[in-house]
């Protein structure tokens, strides 16, 4: 071999080692790099996904499990105390509000507080013939029905109020009506005249008369809050109505209304605080009302019927009123507005 070519030989693996020793240098770097560089990785846990949540404050419970099992939400009812039975207090769920909605995560649990009771233990409180403001002969005041919302609020129970619209749209107790649908009680149709000749003369009667009520109570509580309530109407009277109507011609009333979209609510037991009629001699309002209301409630018990009193706002049954509050509740009974009520009449 040549002097030549020895030396090209040479350069070769001079070049050959240098190239391997390169390698190894890189190799060993690569391993030094992958070891003890931190390399971003992709974000494989899920997406937080939300759901607007429907409004469910106020709601019945019952109607509060139904709009969240169609929308196949989870929930757990947290007991309360309330006195007011089987509604939804308050909601508590994971998630964010944005744009003035409730954003429910989903997956997650909404918590529902409401005071969960048998139908058996509730009972319904209605008053007749208000708003009501009493003058004296000198023109003071003697009795408002603000009397009666202090009575109500001092024990935490709703109550259902069928208004006489030409009670109502008086100028001394319309904003009573505002008031009564603020501290959360049921407003409900009791005619707008309450003249018996009048809204029993026919069913087209009826109607007008149920329609001036509507355009009264629309024009008092403006259009939000009036159609922010449902229809519900007791007939003066009753759907038996001391023999003005009765039978089938109570039977074409109730599909009248109905039509109009209204639910019809008889009661199942009362105060008698309207009429005298049962009264012991020397009886006095609070022996009369509460004899009548004991009575009643017997009488109704155990019937598979909605317990569903009637009273009047007026003065004498104001004054009672605590006395008949402490004694059902004393019975174990709760309370509710005729919203969370199935519909019951007399007359079927």
């Amino acid at each position: 071999m040549s002097y030549n070519e020895t030396k090209d030989r040479n350069e070769t693996m001079k070049l050959v080692c240098i190239l391997s020793l390169l390698v190894l240098v890189l190799l060993v770097l690569s391993l030094y790099l992958m070891n003890n560089l931190e390399y971003p990785t992709a974000n494989t846990e899920p997406k937080t996904q939300y759901m607007e949540l429907p409004t469910l404050e106020n709601m019945s419970l019952s109607g509060a499990k139904q709009v969240l099992d169609a929308l196949d939400i989870s929930y757990e009812v947290i007991p309360t105390q309330s006195r007011v039975a089987n509604r939804v207090e308050k909601i508590e769920y994971l998630g964010k509000d944005e744009d003035g909605k409730k954003l429910y995560e989903i997956g997650t649990t909404v918590k529902l507080y409401a005071n969960e009771i048998g139908a058996d233990k509730v009972i319904y409180l209605t008053f007749h013939d208000g708003p009501m403001v009493r003058y004296n002969l000198d023109m003071t005041v003697y009795y408002t029905t603000e009397e009666l919302l202090d009575v109500l609020d001092e024990y935490g129970v709703k109550a259902t109020f069928f208004l006489a619209g030409y009670q109502m749209v008086k100028s001394d107790r319309s904003h009573f009506v505002n008031e009564l649908y603020e501290k959360g009680h049921l407003i409900a149709c009791h005619s707008y005249s309450h003249d018996f000749g009048k809204i029993y003369d026919s069913t087209n009667d009826f109607i007008a008369d149920v329609k001036e009520f509507e355009s009264a109570l629309e024009n008092i509580l403006g259009k939000e809050k009036y159609n922010s309530i449902g229809k519900y109407i007791r007939f003066p009277g009753g759907t038996n109505s001391n023999g003005v109507i009765s039978g089938d011609e109570s039977l074409e009333y109730i599909n009248a209304i109905r039509g109009e979209g209204y639910k019809v609510y008889d009661w199942t037991f009362l105060t008698n605080d309207a009429d005298d009629h049962y009264r012991l001699a020397g009886e006095s309002d609070k022996d009369y009302f509460m004899r009548s209301m004991k009575n009643g409630l017997e009488g109704a018990k155990g019937k598979n019927k909605p317990l569903i009193l009637l009273m009047h706002d007026k003065m004498e049954m104001t004054d009672v009123l605590p006395d008949i509050l402490d004694y059902l509740i004393g019975e174990g009974y709760y309370f509710d507005t005729l919203e969370n009520c199935p519909e019951y009449t007399t007359a079927e």
